[in-house]
């Protein structure tokens, strides 16, 4: 349904309109992947109060999309289960991907 309404709204020149309703659409659905991760995280007692958990969280909300929301949930879970060293591991390797993915990242690595 929503490809099907992106595209009469292109069609019909709304192209702002098309990039709001899709910019408020996945906006709502990482919203929903973050309910899901702090649920998760209420679910198996971890923490959301130290600024590193929060980061993971939000990386990881960041990352899913609506249908893998399962496998973030397990990736939280796996993390809650390392060690501090491991924990560390792998924010790094989040914030690397959290890099390599962002729009500036790739803006800069074009102009370079």
């Amino acid at each position: 349904m929503n490809n099907e309404l992106m595209t009469k709204l292109e069609q019909a020149g709304l192209k702002s309109t098309k990039n709001e309703l899709k910019s408020k659409i996945e906006q709502a659905e990482r919203e929903i992947i973050l309910q899901a991760l702090v649920q998760k995280a209420k679910q198996i007692s971890f923490s959301l109060e130290s600024v590193e958990a929060q980061s993971v969280v939000t990386a990881l909300s960041a990352f899913t999309t609506i249908p893998d929301a399962p496998s973030a949930e397990r990736a939280l879970e796996h993390y809650s289960r390392l060690n501090d060293e491991q924990q560390l591991e792998y924010r790094q390797q989040i914030y690397a991907q959290f890099i390599r993915q962002s729009s500036m990242f790739k803006k800069l690595m074009q102009k370079s």
